[in-house]
């Protein structure tokens, strides 16, 4: 549903993906197939995600730990493993799953990624770029309109990045259902920041190799 937004724009963004979910079309999750075409055909960045609270994971592997039991390392390294076989573009990219991390999670997925993206609801200074910690704005179902209106413009007035996270565009968000946005709330965000604002609109990946080229 987000897509031919996007290309009505002429604007590109970034997927990041849940290797484990891949093909579960039946969920709701994207085919390899689908992924590879946001990622050649349509010049998307695909970055990496994950489904469990990395801050939970065990460091080491106890004695009575089932078969499926995977320490923090090897979780992140089994992720990993899917952009070795899928080199995309943004493969060094990484969203924490939640929010939830500390600097143990940090500095293990810095040992296989190199750009981490919390969830801290902050813009990210353009003076200033942590690549363990590159700031971003969750846009909730319930947020009003006019308060990512201030987010771009803030941004714009203080040559800083607002990078917006959404995760499930629809076309009737179900009530409640807060990682719900409607087709049309993007199109206003998307109208907003190019056709108003004047702003550019790029991948994550493309926008971090400014800086770090």
């Amino acid at each position: 549903h987000a897509l031919p937004v996007f290309e009505e724009f002429g604007v590109r963004g970034t997927c990041f993906v849940i290797p484990d979910f891949v093909g579960m079309e039946q969920d709701g999750f994207m085919s390899q197939q689908q992924i590879d075409n946001f990622a050649y055909l349509y010049g998307w960045g695909i970055g990496g995600h994950d489904w469990m609270n990395l801050t939970e994971l065990p460091l080491e592997h106890s004695p009575n730990d089932p078969s499926w039991v995977y320490t923090l390392d090897e979780s992140i390294q089994r992720n990993k493993e899917y952009f070795t076989k899928h080199p995309y573009p943004g493969k060094d990219c990484y969203a924490i799953p939640y929010g939830l991390y500390n600097d143990k999670v940090t500095e293990t997925i810095s040992k296989y990624y190199t750009y981490i993206r919390p969830h801290n609801d902050l813009s990210q200074p353009s003076g200033f770029i942590s690549p363990c910690s590159i700031n971003s704005h969750i846009v909730y179902g319930s947020l009003p309109f006019e308060e990512i209106q201030r987010w771009i413009h803030n941004a714009k007035e203080n040559y800083d990045w607002v990078i917006l996270v959404m995760h499930r565009i629809v076309p009737n968000p179900r009530p409640g259902i807060e990682t719900e946005n409607s087709v049309e709330f993007l199109r206003q965000i998307l109208d907003y920041t190019l056709n108003i604002e004047e702003m550019e609109v790029l991948p994550f990946h493309e926008a971090l190799e400014i800086y770090f080229p």
